[in-house]
């Protein structure tokens, strides 16, 4: 089995930050005995994730992306997921409860609900919780 690992983040492309989770993560794949034949850096463009998704989909079976799932403008990741694979966002209200009780004593922007968004076919995973961060990630999956 082949992966492929995206790290999605316009200041991955400057010489002020480095792509160490890639590194964590091929490390942990090929533990598992899984090979990363791709790893792409891709900034902060809705189209360019998307496409770096679709190209990552059509070449390997396993597709990890990193970054951009944060509450700012530029975290598209999210977006970008459901666009590549044809997809409407779902809102999670459990997982919102929960991200406005933890943040109860600030004041929380509504863009931080944004969190809480998912492609249907990858439910969100994680956080809000002290104990894993506040922001959830996603897991999906093509197979049928």
């Amino acid at each position: 089995m082949n992966a492929e690992t995206i790290a999605v983040g316009s200041e991955l492309l400057t010489p002020f930050r480095q792509d160490t989770n890639s590194l964590y993560l091929t490390r942990r794949l090929n533990d598992l005995g899984v090979e990363v034949g791709f790893k792409t850096i891709v900034g902060d463009s809705r189209e360019h994730i998307r496409d770096a998704i679709r190209t990552a989909l059509w070449r390997t079976g396993i597709v990890i992306l990193t970054g951009g799932l944060g509450p700012t403008e530029d975290d598209l990741t999210r977006d970008a997921v459901a666009a590549a694979l044809g997809v409407e966002l779902y809102r999670d209200p459990d997982l919102i409860a929960k991200l406005y009780a933890r943040f109860a004593s600030r004041q929380i922007k509504s863009a931080s609900a944004t969190w809480c968004a998912a492609p249907w076919c990858c439910p969100t995973r994680g956080g809000p919780r002290r104990d894993s961060g506040s922001k959830p990630g996603l897991k999906g999956s093509l197979a049928s």
